[in-house]
């Protein structure tokens, strides 16, 4: 009876809630038990805009600094809008020009984030669907819970009869402060991606975490810093596994992910130089870098041909630091 009884107990703990909100100004879906509550904008390109790890009271995902979401249109500037939570960026990163078809230019940050997307709750989670607009390709994503642990499981299909050069990079903003770390393991060189009075030139390799000019590249400075830089882990990654700690070094944000099949790992960390905010990303991806074009050109992005399809996993594990 007592097994039975203990049983009963950790069922009840894990048990997942599924229901409709509001987050801020949009409608919201959530996914919620003991641990984290996690909140999808259906109508904002199914953005998880909000991931609470309920023990601390901690919103891990950046939010939006006007206190409400604006709708862009198709092809519209990422920047433009909020710069907040975690979109999907697909078929590209930056703007640039489809592989298969140089009449099309992808927009900014690719064309799913600015999309209206179809979402249900099934039995395990949420599921998420979205169509391409200037190719005919079906992007799904599918989001579980399991205690401290989000899953998210993707898969995306070519329905066109082109081949299909898609850049995918997972684009989590997350709140950070002055004691937040970057956790590489198995990492000792990146390549700078951007100009920067810091990091040099694009195409810069720089020693991690110290670099040869003896800066902790994993540190986060103050966002009085007024600057951003963009770094990747130089080549592929060996594990498919990185790390922030954050609230004040109470929590730990990891992301999970198959190496094989997301072989590259962007930084973006933002300290004041971008719109006067303050967060990073960590953003594993199927190509490098920041292009679906350049990605391509230099044979990191294998294309999907007409009927095929790929899948793969990103785990997100939200950690106590003891």
């Amino acid at each position: 009876m007592q097994k039975m009884q203990f049983l009963f107990q950790i069922n009840i703990k894990r048990a997942m809630r599924q229901y409709k909100g509001e987050h801020l100004n949009q409608d919201a879906l959530y996914l919620e038990n003991d641990v984290v509550k996690l909140a999808v904008l259906p109508g904002l390109g199914a953005k998880i805009a909000s991931l609470v790890y309920k023990p601390q009271g901690f919103e891990v995902f950046f939010q939006p600094a006007k206190g409400r979401y604006d709708i862009p249109a198709y092809g519209d500037e990422f920047a433009a809008y909020d710069t907040s939570g975690s979109d999907e960026m697909f078929p590209t990163i930056d703007v640039c020009n489809d592989i298969a078809d140089p009449t099309i230019k992808w927009p900014d940050h690719g064309e799913i984030w600015a999309l209206p997307w179809q979402c249900v709750f099934d039995s395990k989670g949420l599921y998420s669907r979205v169509q391409g607009v200037m190719h005919n390709y079906i992007f799904e994503r599918h989001i579980t819970l399991n205690g401290n642990e989000v899953n998210l499981a993707y898969r995306i299909t070519n329905k066109d009869n082109r081949l299909l050069h898609g850049l995918w990079a997972f684009h989590g903003l997350v709140a950070v402060d002055e004691q937040t770390e970057i956790l590489l393991p198995g990492v000792d060189t990146v390549i700078n991606v951007h100009n920067s009075g810091l990091l040099g030139a694009v195409d810069a390799l720089h020693p991690y975490p110290i670099n040869s000019d003896g800066i902790d590249l994993s540190k986060i400075a103050p966002p009085s810093t007024n600057k951003s830089e963009k770094y990747y882990v130089n080549d592929s990654v060996q594990e498919g596994n990185c790390s922030l700690l954050l609230n004040k070094k109470q929590l730990e944000y990891q992301l999970l992910f198959n190496p094989k099949k997301l072989p590259y790992l962007g930084v973006w960390i933002n300290e004041g130089g971008f719109k006067n905010e303050y967060n990073v990303a960590l953003e594993p991806c199927n190509g490098f870098y920041d292009t679906a074009e350049m990605a391509a050109k230099n044979g990191t992005l294998a294309p999907l041909k007409p009927g095929q399809s790929i899948t793969f996993n990103l785990n997100i594990v939200l950690k106590p630091i003891v």
